[in-house]
């Protein structure tokens, strides 16, 4: 995933299919959000794209 898309794929309509909705990752953002989480992507050592979650805490 390009750099510069890393923020954009979290943008509600945001897909790289012709036939995907744009919602998912949105809903992530939303779900992390609402937990005060923070959601990032990156580049994962294998390649692809790899999601990192912040300040998560076991209750």
């Amino acid at each position: 995933m390009p750099a510069d898309e890393h923020e954009s794929v979290f943008e509600p309509g945001y897909s790289s299919k012709s036939t995907g909705t744009g919602l998912g990752l949105d809903i992530v953002r939303a779900i992390a959000r609402g937990h005060d989480w923070s959601v990032d992507v990156t580049e994962s050592s294998e390649g692809g794209a790899r999601f990192e979650f912040r300040n998560v805490q076991q209750l």
